[in-house]
């Protein structure tokens, strides 16, 4: 996704090359399960390869993320359990970071935060316009 790739090129090379150090890269088949609707996670995901179905009890699938976004962003946010679980749809590589460690990053290099903050920004941002899009009006 496009979107997402440009999200994501808010951050410098500095704070890519942060992120991969940080993180670590792992591979996921069909079918697992990286959230878990109500259940505590402790990092940050980002989908480095492949696509993850986001899916909310009694609702079913409310979108799909692919190459470039990320997962986990509300709960580094806000602190609360996820409200949605997320299912891999096709195997996915991810980098996951754990919150530990953003969150001392975050408090250390201000530049890093306001960055990363503002990528996740525009990543909510795209993806509450893409779920309440309408029909463009007719009428001109």
């Amino acid at each position: 996704m496009s979107d997402a790739l440009f999200i994501l090129n808010q951050l410098t090379h500095a704070d890519d090359d942060w992120l991969a150090k940080a993180g670590r890269r792992e591979r996921f088949p069909t079918g697992t399960v990286l959230v878990r609707e109500g259940e505590a996670i402790d990092a940050l995901m980002l989908i480095l390869a492949g696509v993850v179905s986001i899916n909310v009890d009694g609702i079913g699938e409310v979108a799909r993320v692919a190459n470039g976004e990320m997962v986990g962003e509300m709960s580094l946010l806000d602190q609360s359990l996820p409200f949605a679980s997320v299912i891999v749809v096709e195997p996915v590589d991810v980098l996951s970071i754990d919150h530990s460690k953003l969150e001392a990053k975050i408090e250390s290099d201000p530049g890093f935060a306001t960055r990363l903050y503002r990528a996740m920004a525009m990543l909510l941002s795209f993806r509450l316009r893409a779920a309440v899009q309408r029909p463009k009006d007719k009428r001109k």
